[in-house]
């Protein structure tokens, strides 16, 4: 992977993240090729990381210098006190093109985490507490959620959403979400 980056660019770092680098880190970041990889939620991870910030300082950053390697603090979660600036932005600035089937289908994350005891995650709450250091399910406010939608809008043909709140009347919910916006082509 990384030496396919590289024939385009000596300055290309490969970042992993997700579930599976969650659950099994320990074992991704020996691979060589592997610049960064960030534990749970990457949102503010990832842009430090974009943003050449100093490595000790990106939370929930695991990285090998010279062969060694370093982990930094878990201590990042995406919850009510910090997801209002976190939302799909400066998408012209990165796409190479306006063509609406770009991205196919596009998710769009209405929540994070999961209140259920399935085996999807490891099969129960505390398996989201140990991979992602999410306490409690957040589900994300309609302004942001509506920012998302209306950012990929002119890159894909159609949306996926997944609702999955228990004990939560979502109705209202996704009427504000999706009020006033023009989906008829998507």
């Amino acid at each position: 992977i990384k030496e396919y980056a590289r024939e385009n660019s000596t300055d290309i770092k490969v970042v992993i993240g997700g579930n599976t680098a969650s659950y099994y880190w320990e074992e991704y970041i020996k691979h060589d090729f592997i610049d960064y990889l960030i534990r749970g939620d990457g949102e503010e991870p990832l842009l430090k990381i974009c943003r050449g910030e100093n490595e000790t300082a990106i939370p929930n950053c695991i990285y090998n210098k010279n062969g060694e390697i370093l982990e930094n603090p878990f201590i990042y979660v995406q919850d009510e006190t910090n997801s209002s600036e976190i939302y799909l932005s400066h998408l012209d600035e990165i796409m190479l093109s306006h063509h609406a089937s770009r991205f196919g289908t596009f998710f769009i994350v209405s929540h994070k985490g999961c209140a259920m005891n399935c085996l999807y995650c490891g099969g129960c709450r505390q398996s989201q507490q140990k991979a992602f250091n999410r306490i409690q399910p957040l589900k994300r406010g309609v302004k942001e959620v509506r920012k998302d939608i209306t950012a990929v809008k002119p890159y894909t043909s159609t949306f996926q959403f997944e609702f999955d709140f228990p004990a939560d009347d979502i109705l209202d919910y996704c009427q504000q979400i999706w009020a006033g916006i023009d989906l008829k082509d998507h």
